[in-house]
């Protein structure tokens, strides 16, 4: 049975050290955690490696829409209100501020979530791990509560705002089947069990309904009571996105783009031609992006017939971006980043990076970020693709970065960490002028 406990609980501190430190069925429901075993703690987590002081500063606004998930909003645009560790400074640095150890690799991609104050100090980044755990961290990089279940988080949560008091739920699925809606206290709202892993990333619509890629697409409301399900065979890995024109469309596996209606009814179901195993992104033109295993960028119109593709070298398993110019940026597993204008023509190439199983985030300010299976996290200035700075974590980067507040980046890599990057201009003695690792402008692609 899936349970929460402390970070200083003792079988927290067992699997510490053995990391070291450095047509289906309805959902089932399932029966609440007690509250005896969800406990908050302001220390640090045991695995955290602190480089500096702890954050300060506060910061007006809160989540887009009053909620928080992959990509940033619904429609998977991956725009950030936030800047992220975007320096024009040209001395200043990438630095690695935090990170904190899980027992496997992270997939899925941090969400941010401030909290219903202007204190930038209590927001909050949730995250699992292949390890079968959960945590909500502060900016600090201190567990405020961890939930260990039976099986691993591909997924990336969403986090909704809710009620009068601006109380926020999480949901989260893992690959046994499980939906889990927390408290912001690591409290067990609710859980469900469907017949298949929910492996892609929860939507929210901004109506208070739920939904999620399983055996199909299945609705929930807040409260988790089940509204409909759309059986579709296959696997669905891939992020759902909603549509401006009211449907959920997503890609499969099997090489089909669907969409659904409100209803659940099937509004239309489009070959591509190739396997999609990222997810739909929509824009201001109710145009839908989707990357194949083909290695092709498409386009479709809101009724699923295809405006047009572009081909780039390699598998596309990244959800595009989308630029307020309309262009879409997306990696290949060729190693580029590419940016293609509305019209289907190129725009730029980035230098080669490595293979790119991430998708990228845009800050406020335009710079792109994105991470590689070369062991680097990547920023791009947007116009050109010309690497602004780079950073060597030591392990792939498939997980999509989330950015802060603070002029910050959140990600997880194969090694199992979460890290804060931030930048950071060198003062005489603080050793951090030229490190290995941390190059600025102008580095050499590898």
């Amino acid at each position: 049975m899936p349970f929460i406990l402390s970070p200083w609980g003792a079988p927290f501190f067992a699997a510490a050290t053995l990391m070291g430190c450095g047509g289906a069925q309805p959902p089932r429901p399932a029966s609440p955690l007690q509250p005896s075993h969800v406990e908050r703690h302001g220390n640090h987590h045991p695995c955290v490696r602190s480089m500096k002081p702890t954050v300060e500063g506060r910061v007006e606004g809160g989540m887009e829409g009053g909620m928080g998930m992959f990509m940033g909003d619904p429609s998977r645009s991956g725009a950030s209100p936030y800047d992220g560790a975007d320096s024009n400074d040209v001395a200043a640095y990438p630095t690695i501020d935090w990170h904190v150890k899980t027992g496997s690799r992270i997939f899925a991609s941090p969400v941010f979530v401030p909290s219903s104050t202007d204190d930038v100090r209590q927001g909050r980044l949730y995250v699992g791990s292949l390890d079968g755990t959960f945590l909500a961290l502060n900016l600090n990089g201190e567990t405020l509560w961890r939930f260990s279940g039976e099986h691993k988080f591909y997924s990336t949560a969403a986090v909704d705002r809710t009620g009068k008091t601006g109380e926020q739920s999480v949901y989260v699925g893992d690959h046994g089947g499980n939906l889990y809606s927390f408290s912001t206290d690591g409290s067990l709202r609710w859980q469900r069990t469907l017949p298949g892993p929910i492996d892609a990333p929860i939507l929210l619509d901004g109506q208070g309904n739920v939904y999620v890629l399983s055996d199909g697409l299945h609705r929930f409301s807040r409260e988790g009571v089940h509204q409909f399900h759309a059986p579709i065979e296959g696997e669905l890995p891939g992020a759902p996105a909603w549509h401006p024109l009211g449907f959920v469309v997503f890609g499969t596996v099997a090489g089909e783009l669907i969409a659904v209606n409100p209803d659940g009814m099937v509004r239309f179901r489009t070959p591509t031609g190739s396997s999609i195993s990222g997810g739909v992104s929509v824009d201001a033109h109710n145009r839908m992006y989707v990357g194949t295993a083909r290695g092709e960028l498409q386009v479709y119109g809101s009724n699923g017939v295809l405006l047009w593709s572009f081909a780039t070298g390699g598998e596309i398993r990244a959800t595009p971006s989308l630029l307020e110019d309309g262009t879409a940026v997306v990696g290949s597993y060729d190693g580029h980043v590419y940016a293609v204008a509305q019209d289907g023509t190129l725009r730029w190439k980035s230098k080669r990076l490595g293979r790119i199983r991430s998708s990228a985030r845009i800050g406020k300010g335009g710079t792109l970020f994105v991470g590689s299976q070369d062991d680097h996290v990547y920023a791009l200035r947007s116009s050109d693709g010309f690497i602004v700075w780079r950073i060597h974590v030591g392990h792939d980067v498939d997980s999509t970065a989330t950015l802060g507040p603070l002029n910050d980046v959140y990600f997880g890599s194969d090694s199992g960490h979460i890290y804060r990057v931030v930048t950071h201009r060198p003062t005489a003695g603080d050793g951090t002028t030229g490190v290995p690792g941390m190059n600025r402008t102008g580095s050499t692609s590898p």
